[in-house]
C-alpha cells in the first residue's frame, strides 16, 4: 500500500462526474433512445477534450492516441455519417465494423489479431456496440456465462488492446430501469449510466464509483447527431412542470389565493391526489407559488408578485 501510495497520483476521472480513470462504463438504452448517438459523443469529447453533452469535463486520450470502437448494430456507411456529422476526426476513430458478421469474442485466434491491431493504432479508449452482438454464450441470462464474457473482455481490452477505458453498450428491460439480461453486467460496471426516452425527449442519469449523476433531459440536435444537457430536469420533474402549469391556469383564473384543498378539488380529476401534492411542492421549490397560513391551519396558494421596472432604467422597483 505504501508503495502504491508513493506513485504520482492518477487522474480522478475521464468524465468528470461521469467516469472514473480506467473504468469500465455500462451504457443502458431503452430501444431507439440513442445510445450510439451517446457513444459516438463520447468518442468525439475522448478524442477533442471538448466537454461531454455539453457540459461534463473530459481529460482526453493522449495526442496520437485513438478511440477504438467495435460497431455491430449499422452499416459501415450509416456509422461514418454518423461519426462525420458528429465531427469526429476521421483519423483518430478506428472503426471495426462487426455487422453481420459472427462476433471475435467466439474465436481466439480472431480476438487476438484484432487486439494486436488496434493496439497498434494505440488504442487507449475501447467502445463495444452492443454486448448482445458482441457475446459469445448460448444465455444472455446467466449471470455465470455473462461474467465469463466480461472477465474475458475485461482482460483482453486491458492486456492485449492496452486500452484504459472500457464503455459497453447494451439494451434496457422492458421498463427502461434494468439492463436486459444478467444482472452481473450491472455489478461488472464501474459506473451504469441509464439512458431513457419519454416522447421526444431523451434523459440520462448515472450511478457508480463516486457517481451519482441525477437524471437530467437531453436536447438533440439533428445537424451535428450531438446530445446535450437542456438544463431541464427528470421525467419526474417534467410531469411535476405540467401539473404546476395546470395550478397556475387555475389560480389566475381564480384572481385569489386557494387553499390546498380547493385546488384538490378542481384538479384532483386530472392530476390525482399525490399529482396535486408534488405540483404544489415543486412550484414552491422553484420560486413560482407561493403560500401563507390561512384559516384552520390551511395553506392558501398564489402567484408570486414580479416587480416591475420603470421605462427610466432606473431599476426602481415600483409597487
Amino acid at each position: 500500500m505504501a508503495e502504491l501510495l508513493s506513485r504520482p497520483a492518477e487522474p480522478l476521472a475521464r468524465v468528470e462526474g461521469l467516469m472514473p480513470w480506467e473504468a469500465g462504463m455500462l451504457l443502458i438504452a431503452e430501444r431507439k433512445a440513442g445510445k450510439s448517438t451517446v457513444a459516438i459523443g463520447a468518442s468525439r469529447s475522448l478524442i477533442t477534450g471538448q466537454p461531454f453533452l455539453g457540459t461534463l469535463a473530459v481529460r482526453p486520450i493522449e495526442p496520437g492516441a485513438r478511440v477504438a470502437y467495435l460497431n455491430f448494430e449499422v452499416s459501415a456507411a450509416t456509422f461514418a455519417r454518423w461519426a462525420s456529422d458528429a465531427r469526429v476526426p476521421a483519423d483518430r476513430l478506428i472503426v471495426a465494423s462487426l455487422r453481420g458478421r459472427p462476433t471475435p469474442f467466439a474465436n481466439d485466434h480472431e480476438l487476438r489479431h484484432l487486439g494486436e491491431l488496434l493496439r497498434d493504432r494505440n488504442v487507449e479508449s475501447l467502445i463495444i456496440d452492443p454486448f448482445s452482438r458482441a457475446f459469445d454464450g448460448a444465455d444472455q441470462n446467466s449471470n455465470s456465462e455473462v461474467s465469463r464474457f466480461l472477465d474475458r473482455l475485461d482482460a483482453w481490452a486491458r492486456t492485449v488492446v492496452g486500452a484504459r477505458d472500457v464503455i459497453l453498450l447494451a439494451h434496457s428491460g422492458h421498463l427502461g430501469e434494468h439492463v436486459r439480461g444478467a444482472s452481473a453486467m450491472e455489478g461488472w460496471a464501474d459506473v451504469n449510466v441509464w439512458l431513457t426516452r419519454q416522447g421526444a425527449t431523451r434523459y440520462l442519469r448515472a450511478e457508480g464509483r463516486d457517481v451519482d449523476l441525477p437524471e437530467a433531459a437531453l436536447t438533440f440536435d439533428p445537424a451535428t447527431r450531438l446530445l446535450t444537457f437542456s438544463g431541464a430536469g427528470s421525467r419526474r420533474d417534467a410531469a411535476h412542470s405540467d401539473g404546476l402549469d395546470r395550478i397556475l391556469r387555475f389560480l389566475r383564473d381564480a384572481a385569489v389565493p386557494m387553499s390546498g384543498r380547493q385546488i384538490h378539488d378542481a384538479l384532483d380529476d386530472m392530476l390525482g391526489d399525490h399529482g396535486v401534492r408534488d405540483a404544489l411542492a415543486y412550484g414552491k421549490r422553484m420560486g413560482r407559488l407561493d403560500w401563507v397560513k390561512g384559516p384552520r391551519n390551511s395553506q392558501l396558494w398564489s402567484i408570486p408578485v414580479m416587480p416591475t421596472f420603470s421605462n427610466g432604467g432606473s431599476g426602481d422597483a415600483s409597487d
